[in-house]
C-alpha cells in the first residue's frame, strides 16, 4: 500500500502533467512490481524508492518534468549499461529519460530495474 503522499504526488501528477503521467505511472508500476518490498518515499519532487528508511539505501527515484521523466539510479554510475541507454555523467547518479510511453520497453526500463534492484 503506497503512502498517503505518494499517492497525492501521484495524482498532482495527472492533473499537472496529463501527458506524462501514463509515463510516471507505468514507471511506478514497474517497480512495485519488481520490488514490492521496497519502501516508497515522496522527496525532492519526485517518488525515491529504497530499501530500508535510511536515505542512503535510496536505489532510485521517478521525476516528472516539463518534457520528461527521468528515472534516477542513486548508484547509476556502477550499473551494467549495456545498451547505453543511461544518461548522466556524475560520480555516482545516471538516470534514463523518458519522453514516450512507448520508451520504457525501447530503452529497456526492467533490465536496469533489475540490475539497480540487485546491485
Amino acid at each position: 500500500m503506497s503512502h498517503p503522499n505518494v499517492i497525492k504526488l501521484l495524482e498532482d501528477w495527472q492533473s499537472t502533467k496529463p501527458e506524462l503521467y501514463p509515463i510516471a505511472a507505468a514507471i511506478f508500476q514497474r517497480i512495485r512490481q519488481q520490488a514490492p518490498e521496497l519502501i516508497e518515499t515522496p522527496k525532492y519532487g519526485g517518488i525515491l524508492f529504497s530499501r530500508t528508511k535510511a536515505e542512503s539505501s535510496t536505489i532510485c527515484g521517478v521525476f516528472v518534468y516539463k518534457g520528461h521523466v527521468t528515472l534516477e539510479f542513486s548508484q547509476g554510475a556502477q550499473l551494467n549499461d549495456p545498451y547505453r541507454a543511461l544518461e548522466g555523467c556524475g560520480k555516482y547518479r545516471r538516470h534514463l529519460k523518458f519522453k514516450h510511453l512507448n520508451d520504457l520497453d525501447a530503452k529497456h526500463l526492467n533490465d536496469y530495474l533489475t540490475w539497480a534492484i540487485q546491485a
